[in-house]
Formats: structure tokens, sequence, C-alpha cells
């Protein structure tokens, strides 16, 4: 009985060749995995803060009334960062429209934004609506930012 031993010599060049396309392959998969599992961003997303089930069933349906009342916000995507628009309503009137803290980002690359909500707000709660609201031109992309995202939460709101 010969048996005859066999040895497998491997270079050491070609085990760091092999160790390397191994790492790639790897990472190339993990990377493929989170990029397909990522939903696009939309340009708003949102999010209301609504009565649990108990409270809204003690709620009387008033066929007169216009709003549900609560807090609505609408988050604005700019960029990178984001910022996000309170809406206060009770059942017939706007109460208040609150820019929610911004982070210094925002706050640097659209210096305008703060006094823009701020003269939009009053503008808004004088009138109860969001037709015939007048602004600058110098800061018309801002304010339809704004009353943009103020519409779609307001819209959140309604009967």
């Amino acid at each position: 009985m010969s048996s005859q031993t066999k040895i497998l010599v491997l270079h050491r060049r070609i085990f760091i060749y092999t160790l390397l396309a191994l790492f790639a392959l790897i990472s190339i998969a993990v990377i493929l995995y989170f990029s397909i599992s990522k939903t696009p961003n939309e340009e708003f997303h949102t999010a209301a803060s609504f009565y649990d089930a108990d409270e809204i069933a003690n709620v009387p349906t008033d066929t007169s009334a216009t709003y549900l009342p609560g807090v609505y916000q609408s988050c604005v995507q700019l960029g990178d960062s984001q910022f996000e628009i309170s809406l206060c309503v009770d059942k017939d009137h706007i109460n208040s429209i609150t820019l929610l803290p911004v982070d210094e980002t925002i706050s640097t690359m659209y210096p305008l934004l703060d006094s823009t909500v701020e003269e939009l707000t009053s503008k808004i709660i004088e009138t109860q609506s969001l037709e015939n609201i007048s602004y600058s031109t110098e800061y018309r992309y801002t304010c339809l930012t704004i009353l943009s995202a103020i519409q779609h939460a307001l819209n959140k709101a309604e009967y």
C-alpha cells in the first residue's frame, strides 16, 4: 500500500488576489442590497398627529366643519436637509402655522426661510385661505415651497 501524499503549494500572491476578489464581490453585493432596498425620496413626506380611535369615535360628525381639529405637519426636503411646517387648526379656522426647529445648515443656506414663514403665516391667518396670497418676486421660490407645504398639511386636515 503505497499512498502518496499530495502537497498543495499556494503562492502568497495568488492567495492575496483571491482574498481581494472575495472582498470586492461581498462589497458589491452589500452595496446593491442597500441601494435596491431604499425607496425613492418624495417631494413631501408628511406626518400628521391624529387622535386615537376612541377619541375619533367621540367626535361629533359636524357637516358644517371644514377641518378636523388637530396639528398637522408637512416635511419639505431641501437638498440633503429637511424642514417641517406645523399647522394647527380647529373645526373652522387655521390657528397657527409654525416652522419647526430648523437645522443651522438650512438657516444658513436659506436665510429668508424664517421671515418668509412669518410673513405668510400672518397673511394666511388673516384671510383664512391660501388663495390670493401676495409675496415679493425676490423670494418667489421660497414662498412657493412654503405655500405648497402648508397646502399639503391643510389637505390632511380637511374632512
